[in-house]
């Protein structure tokens, strides 16, 4: 079984490759979810996202992000039923932050040079989402170069 070239992620290089090739092209890579995602942090983790996103100016990265609660309890037991969620959706279901300041800091430390956490709290009665009986544990996180 051959493998394919990769780059210092671990990622193959096909899409740096064509637009050092065709540098007019507009490529979006398309992945199914979980690797999208693997992709994404592997590449946020070493700061290469913000630095690709830095040459094309208005880029944005969204993502969600699961919160961590403060309660042990209620911790451990959503971290069981996200590692069954995984199981059965064939995807990684973590948590990561415990605030909304807490995943500002992370990804300004990625190297983006705004951060910002949208709470779902702001968006009620302006979009047609759920309300949240307690805190929401969702937040939609944005970050810019």
């Amino acid at each position: 079984m051959s493998r394919k070239p990769t780059d210092s992620s671990g990622m193959p290089p096909r899409g740096i490759r064509l637009r050092q090739k065709h540098p007019l092209l507009h490529m979006v890579e398309a992945d199914l979810p979980d690797m999208a995602a693997r992709k994404a942090l592997r590449l946020m983790a070493t700061g290469r996202l913000a630095a690709a996103m830095a040459k094309r100016p208005g880029s944005v990265y969204l993502s969600e992000s699961y919160y961590q609660p403060r309660q042990p309890v209620l911790n451990t037991t959503l971290k069981a039923l996200g590692s069954v969620l995984g199981a059965v959706t064939r995807s990684e279901v973590s948590f990561h932050f415990q605030t909304d300041e807490e995943a500002r800091e992370h990804l300004l430390s990625c190297g983006f040079a705004s951060a910002t956490v949208h709470d779902p709290r702001s968006w009620y009665g302006i979009l047609p989402i759920p309300e949240s009986r307690g805190e929401p544990m969702v937040r939609v996180i944005e970050a810019g170069c």
